[in-house]
């Protein structure tokens, strides 16, 4: 419960804060969608970004707990794996070959997958999988 109160705070204080603060009663205002400045700033700028940042973080998370249960290890990362460089390997060539953004987070993501794919075929044990 403590966690979930913490998290919607900082959704709350995320929509509240900006270059133009606002106050507790034009946040309201503006996320009851009433008519106004408030509620374009809130809904067109601040709403996609504070979800965008919840989503990586919960996201992270969840990788995280993967590596970890995958490799019995509770330090594990993403540099265990060589997911990170994997990823960054990816959005170089997106960069190298003059992509653009989408290209290159499509490219991040399938240079982490396979690195993860090449690291599961070589450490492929046929009874326990276990890098």
């Amino acid at each position: 419960m403590f966690f979930f109160s913490l998290a919607l705070v900082s959704v709350l204080a995320g929509l509240a804060t900006g270059s133009v603060t606002l106050g507790t009663d034009d946040l309201l205002a503006a996320l009851r969608k009433d008519e106004g400045i408030a509620a374009e700033i809130v809904w067109q700028l601040r709403a996609p970004r504070v979800f965008a940042a919840f989503v990586t973080g919960a996201l992270l998370a969840v990788a995280g707990c993967f590596l970890q249960t995958l490799l019995r290890n509770p330090l594990a990362d993403p540099y265990v794996f060589g997911v990170s460089s994997g990823a960054a390997a990816g959005m170089l060539a997106a960069m190298l070959l003059g992509l653009g953004t989408d290209a290159g987070y499509v490219l991040g993501f399938a240079g982490a997958a396979l690195v993860v794919v090449l690291v599961a075929l070589l450490s492929y044990r046929v009874a326990d999988w276990n890098p």
